[in-house]
């Protein structure tokens, strides 16, 4: 049985380094590091308020590319989206836009889906619920 414990003293969840592609690279030639966290569902919650809209029909709408774009601006620490510098070398305003503009679409794709392992969004929801059975 849990205890509340472990409710009050959750594992860290610790950021992860992975290379997204090898145009990137330090004065040494190798690829650069891209520095990866996980989000708090406080945000996510945020992101897909923002995401959400009503349609003229009446009906809910969600833009799921504006999501990954959010999600990604949250989610990457290195290189800090946030920088002025790096958003004036690619032309932008805002981390938001700054991935769409700096990366390939192989690129891009390859960002988000590691964002989304990362944020446990690409889970197969029945998988995971056969594994909290066991």
């Amino acid at each position: 049985m849990a205890t509340l414990n472990g409710f009050l003293n959750p594992k860290k969840i610790e950021t992860e380094k992975v290379v997204i592609s090898d145009r990137f690279c330090g004065d040494d030639g190798e690829p650069l590091e891209w520095e990866l966290r996980c989000v708090s569902g406080e945000e996510i919650a945020a992101i897909q308020d923002k995401c959400s809209s009503l349609g003229k029909d009446g009906k809910m709408k969600f833009d799921n590319g504006k999501f990954q774009d959010e999600l990604l601006a949250r989610s990457v620490v290195t290189p800090n989206p946030n920088a002025a510098d790096i958003q004036d070398a690619y032309g932008v305003t805002d981390a938001v836009k700054l991935f769409g503009k700096m990366l390939t679409g192989a690129e891009y794709l390859a960002l988000y889906t590691k964002v989304a392992e990362i944020n446990g969004l690409n889970k197969d929801l029945g998988a995971m619920v056969k594994e909290a059975k066991n």
